[in-house]
């Protein structure tokens, strides 16, 4: 009966029952060809980094600094920073393994000696380098203890009713989502980094692993919420 009325409907809509797996076909391919537009495009440009407050906005702004304490703030300060000097030398490293051709190769070997006699210098530097870097971490931690000793000082004052608490600016919904978003992409690129299967799929795709998690994710949001315009044509 209710195969019998279905026949009717499609008569009447001017298909036969030999067309409808021909449809779905055709809207199941149209749907999955806008995700991998939507895929590239958030691959290549995005686009909801570009809707978003960039991450020194998000996350270190006037109305969103006042509600984060003086530690956490320097420690994510020095996580950014460390975060982009990584990038950066991934970046220049695949670029440079890039740009080797057989010419720079036999120019390797002649260089040789050349770094043999600049052998010592490269350890002096070395050795001063890492004596620089534990200074710098030295004073980084005592400032983080020293932020972290003032912190509690100042909350146990406010316990006590000496120093009244300060008022806490409202936070936008438009800040708050922008450094959800960048606290989520944080914990994307790292998940990413760390899956090795992951990571040897785009080593033979020769592509980005931290760059295709992220636009795999931002392209299906794309999608999802170009779906009342893509979806009529």
């Amino acid at each position: 009966m209710v195969g019998q009325r279905l026949t009717n409907y499609l008569k009447t809509c001017g298909l036969e029952a030999e067309d409808v797996p021909k449809v779905a076909a055709l809207f199941l391919g149209a749907k999955y060809c806008a995700w991998a537009a939507s895929v590239a495009v958030a691959v290549r440009y995005r686009p909801l980094r570009r809707v978003f407050l960039s991450r020194r906005e998000a996350l270190f702004g006037n109305s969103f600094v006042g509600a984060r304490p003086f530690s956490e703030r320097k420690r994510l300060w020095l996580v950014e920073a460390l975060d982009m000097a990584r990038r950066r030398s991934e970046s220049q490293a695949s670029l440079r393994s890039r740009t080797v051709s057989p010419a720079i190769a036999r120019a390797k070997g002649t260089a040789a000696a050349l770094v043999k006699r600049l052998r010592s210098r490269a350890k002096s530097s070395l050795f001063a380098g890492l004596a620089n870097a534990r200074d710098r971490y030295r004073t980084a931690n005592y400032s983080w203890k020293l932020a972290g000793w003032q912190l509690a000082r100042r909350q146990e004052r406010q316990k006590l009713g000496i120093v009244p608490a300060r008022h806490r600016e409202p936070i936008s919904w438009y800040s708050w989502s922008s450094a959800k978003y960048w606290q989520l992409s944080d914990k994307l690129e790292a998940s990413a980094g760390s899956n090795r299967l992951w990571g040897m799929l785009t080593r033979r795709l020769n592509l980005n692993s931290k760059g295709l998690a992220l636009g795999l994710a931002e392209g299906t949001i794309l999608f999802k919420c170009t779906v009342p315009v893509h979806m009529p044509l």
